[in-house]
């Protein structure tokens, strides 16, 4: 049975008056090009690793927007933009803002790649061809759906309310479509009602527990592929990523035991330069990261440092509140590898993401070890954990001495030693978005004393999918 199969990039562009609105087709196969061959689906895939390097997707953009709406960094507001980051940061945001277009847009297109993908290997369509490899096939559906599961996780988080860790399985607030047929075909089957935030999450735990399943027995990316650089999806990515989704449901046993897989695999090792996690560029990598998008000259990754880097136009910038925070002696606050820049005259600057060609071209990490630490630590203290103290006090303490030079003070209790934890996850992920979702799981105000659930936070559905899908609702 052949199945001629289109990659249909503009997934989001949905129909009015049934007239095709643009479909771009950049980095796509055209429409009438069939999925024939192993080759051929090999080039989707790497499509898909092409779409997760979009600003919009898994780059930079997700961790600038969650900062203008948190609270460790200083906005600049003179270099907002009208219909795009101005709105995002007023609360004002409505159907036509081109940022959260594109942000829609993007996502649904690698979704969509990725759904390809998993149609063609679940129909067998290739399993007879004289180039059939089952366990690159293996490889190839669990990275489409690692894809798909990590891209409706972010854009979930943000156009719909937080998943509330204290009522699991009745989260029926409304969430995104959940996306899980490939578009083949003009309108058909975009028309979709959005799943609830319980469902979205439970889909997502769905397609990385299979992507678990499958790539288990498999040996880590090393071995899989012929140049790892740790940019391509294995096992330690799914079950990082599986434990993230975990944490933030509240699930604190599943995410803590996934976590430990990592961390005990000796895979990874924390990176005594913290700033060295985010500046490498091309092939470069180091032991601390899990997962990362590389950026090279003619492929580069929507990397977020023309968000915070001096070396641009920032539109955030640093605070003495949040740098406060920070440990005596700790490396994260050093000129040369830190997440800051105090200058000759004392004004400070973000410099997590400081390379002078950072705008141009450096890697995305996306999951790396030391928020493995964090959340084994804080899970097993949190209600529904295992109650391992002693192990989260040994994981707070190798963070912390690794960034700081020297072992901490630990708390008596199993609530302050939380909140010493929980001040390392602030401090350890400050700039990568984690703090504005992080105060929204804890059920915290965030910047200007707003509710974490206020409807104002929400990202409104493009106005392309309102007018195109009948099954569609806004966001108040």
């Amino acid at each position: 049975m052949r199945l001629s199969i289109c990659i249909c990039i503009g997934i989001f562009c949905v129909f009015s008056c049934r007239k095709a609105l643009e479909i771009r087709p950049q980095n796509s196969l055209l429409n009438e090009v069939a999925i024939t061959t192993p080759a051929d689906l090999s080039n989707v895939v790497e499509g898909i690793y092409d779409g997760l390097q979009s600003g919009m997707v898994l780059g930079g953009n997700r961790y600038i927007y969650a900062d203008l709406l948190a609270d460790d960094a200083a906005v600049i507001e003179t270099q907002l933009n009208a219909f795009g980051t101005l709105e995002i940061y007023n609360r004002t945001m409505t159907s036509q803002i081109n940022d959260l277009r594109n942000m829609w847009r993007d996502g649904y297109s690698v979704i969509n790649r990725a759904n390809n993908v998993i149609k063609v290997i679940d129909q067998e369509i290739l399993s007879n061809h004289v180039d059939y490899n089952p366990t690159t096939f293996t490889v190839f559906k669990a990275t489409a759906l690692f894809a798909r599961a990590i891209v409706h996780f972010e854009m979930v988080r943000f156009w719909g309310n937080p998943y509330d860790v204290e009522t699991p399985g009745n989260n029926t607030q409304l969430g995104i479509p959940y996306r899980k047929e490939p578009t083949l075909s003009g309108p058909i089957g975009l028309e979709i009602a959005r799943n609830s935030v319980e469902e979205v999450y439970n889909f997502v735990t769905n397609d990385l527990n299979e992507a678990n399943n499958m790539l288990d027995t498999l040996s880590d990316g090393s071995s899989l592929y012929n140049e790892w650089y740790r940019h391509k999806v294995d096992k330690w990515a799914v079950k990082s990523l599986l434990a993230k989704v975990y944490f933030f449901m509240g699930k604190y046993t599943e995410a803590s035991n996934l976590a430990e897989e990592v961390i005990n695999s000796g895979s990874f090792t924390l990176e005594t330069n913290p700033r060295n996690n985010f500046i490498k560029s091309g092939l470069e990598n180091n032991d601390e990261q899990i997962f990362q998008l590389i950026s090279i000259a003619t492929d580069q990754s929507g990397n977020p440092a023309w968000g915070y880097s001096r070396y641009g136009y920032p539109l955030l910038t640093s605070i003495e509140s949040s740098m406060s925070l920070f440990h005596n002696n700790d490396k994260r606050l050093d000129n040369i590898n830190g997440y800051f820049y105090v200058s000759f005259f004392g004004d400070s600057t973000i410099a997590k993401y400081d390379l002078p060609n950072a705008t141009n071209g450096i890697n995305m990490t996306v999951l790396r070890l030391s928020e493995m630490h964090l959340i084994a630590a804080e899970s097993n203290l949190s209600a529904g954990g295992n109650g391992n103290r002693t192990r989260s006090e040994e994981l707070y303490t190798e963070l912390y001495q690794t960034r700081v030079g020297s072992a901490p003070a630990i708390p008596s209790t199993n609530d302050s030693l939380k909140t010493s934890i929980q001040l390392e996850r602030r401090l350890e992920l400050m700039y990568e978005g984690d703090r504005y979702h992080n105060l929204k799981r804890m059920k915290q105000p965030l910047r200007n004393g707003v509710p974490y659930n206020d409807p104002s936070l929400l990202f409104r559905i493009p106005q392309e999918e309102m007018s195109g899908n009948s099954l569609m609702v806004q966001n108040p």
